[in-house]
């Protein structure tokens, strides 16, 4: 074999077993691409960075629809609130979500664990006959990743399946 191969197939491996190394070794501190949230076309959309009154609010993304029906004004709104937290697990977030609700005195009508690109998150129902809050928190990277849902009980069912896409389209902790 010719010198010159032999010289290149072993620079080729230096070079692609430095790279290896230095991807390994430093992935975890490479960029995320930013994520594609999916929004829903005819709603309006409000991206706020702040700053917050409450410095542990880091970013909030509201959607609105404005719905007239029957002579009135109804407003269904979505929210994803991401906020610095000290909890490190979901049990945590649970429990400070139950006495939120219990100081506020709306009934739970649902608690289960949601798995949403590969995480696990924490989806709580909270209501009256006449309304309905969903809450579903992430946590990531000490941020807590909380989308919140509500509305009058009579569009809840018609726009949950919207709510559903956009947690479904997060991909927590690369927002």
């Amino acid at each position: 074999m010719n010198k010159k191969v032999i010289f290149g197939i072993v620079a080729l491996a230096i070079v692609v077993l430095t790279s290896s190394i230095w991807f390994v070794q430093y992935r975890e501190k490479l960029p995320t691409p930013p994520t594609e949230l999916i929004y829903p076309e005819d709603w309006e959309k409000f991206v706020e960075d702040g700053p917050f009154p409450d410095k542990d609010v880091k970013k909030v993304i509201t959607l609105k629809k404005t719905i007239h029906a029957e002579g009135a004004i109804f407003e269904v709104a979505i929210e994803l609130k991401i906020i610095s937290t000290k909890f490190t697990d979901l049990k945590d977030i649970k429990e400070e979500l139950r006495n939120e609700l219990n100081r506020s005195g709306l009934p739970i009508l649902n608690e289960s664990t949601i798995l949403v690109n590969n995480r696990e998150g924490y989806d709580l129902l909270a209501g009256t006959s006449d309304w309905k809050c969903r809450q579903v928190v992430f946590l990531a990277n000490g941020m807590a990743y909380m989308f919140k849902y509500s509305s009058q009980e009579i569009f809840y069912l018609t726009y949950e399946e919207v709510f559903d896409n956009f947690i479904n389209s997060s991909v927590v902790n690369e927002i």
